[in-house]
């Protein structure tokens, strides 16, 4: 019965590849690649992975001899595909005798449909726009009949006693504050009375 060391010397010669080649595809020296065939050295996990990437090694042959020497490839099914797409039977076979049609022919399809696609695809952005546009328009008008129904309110003025008279100035949160500074400075004024 064969080793994993051995394993790893029969698929090396299945591969037709020299010590050094093998050992350079997975990043060994080749005198550590001898001793591994020769039974002198142990088969890591990290060399098992890395021989099972670099050549599509089936990991379980590897390890043990069970099974196929390389990965089976997955194999792609129309019809599998397909019906995993909800297609119906028909749809099936249209797209079987799609295939089946001259190369030349299907490339003349091809053509036609990106024709179609590309005028559908200009009708929907273009209806896409022009309503993202009318969505635009109406926001505009909301807006703009919001400003026309407010009032216009009146700035509220203060007066305040100056020599000889009064000065006017606009009442808003800044001058009520700065009003109140100079009063407290000029009459030592409580602020809690005002």
């Amino acid at each position: 019965m064969l080793t994993i060391n051995d394993r790893v010397k029969v698929l090396r010669k299945s591969l037709n590849l020299t010590q050094i080649e093998f050992g350079k595809k997975i990043a060994i020296a080749q005198g550590y690649l001898t001793n591994i065939e020769n039974g002198y050295r142990e088969v890591t996990d990290k060399i098992i992975k890395l021989i099972c990437l670099e050549f599509n090694v089936n990991e379980e042959w590897l390890r043990s001899g069970i099974g196929d020497m390389y990965e089976q490839k997955n194999e792609f099914s129309l019809d599998k595909y397909a019906r995993e797409r909800g297609a119906s039977d028909i749809d099936i076979e249209i797209l079987k005798i799609y295939l089946n049609l001259d190369k030349d022919v299907r490339k003349k399809i091809v053509s036609d449909f990106k024709k179609i696609f590309v005028e559908n695809k200009n009708i929907y952005i273009n209806n896409e726009f022009s309503s993202t546009n009318k969505e635009i328009q109406t926001e505009k008008e909301k807006t703009i009949n919001v400003l026309e129904e407010k009032p216009k309110q009146k700035p509220t003025i203060i007066r305040v006693p100056a020599r000889g008279g009064y000065y006017e100035i606009e009442e808003t949160e800044e001058s009520k504050a700065a009003l109140k500074r100079d009063l407290e400075k000029k009459y030592e004024y409580n602020p809690d009375d005002f």
